[in-house]
């Protein structure tokens, strides 16, 4: 709902800018309210475990392992190479992501 109040008012501002409206409507109306999400809150740590425990033994183990110590988002993971670490330094670098575009990756 929050996004569509700025698409529209974004929209209509752009539309007054180049003539074709008089005012935008959008802009004395106050957008909706976010409400809080639990979609977004992270892991504690007994959550966490137990996804490490439960992807132990599968063939992404090591990818889950490395996501949840570090941070990083499924397409920062899945690009990362061998390349990306220095065990000397004890780093690694997020260079890339991937993506499914159009039933590829990029």
């Amino acid at each position: 709902m929050l996004r569509d109040h700025r698409i529209l008012s974004r929209a209509l501002t752009v539309a007054m800018q180049r003539g074709h409206i008089a005012r935008n409507v959008a802009t004395p109306v106050d957008p909706p309210r976010q409400e809080q999400s639990d979609i977004a809150t992270a892991l504690n740590v007994e959550e966490a475990r137990a996804v490490v425990q439960a992807a132990s033994g599968t063939r992404n183990a090591a990818r889950w392992t490395v996501a949840l110590a570090l941070g990083l988002r499924q397409s920062e993971a899945l690009a990362l190479q061998w390349k990306d670490i220095d065990l000397l330094a004890n780093t690694l670098t997020v260079r890339r992501s991937i993506h499914r575009v159009r039933g590829g990756l990029i």
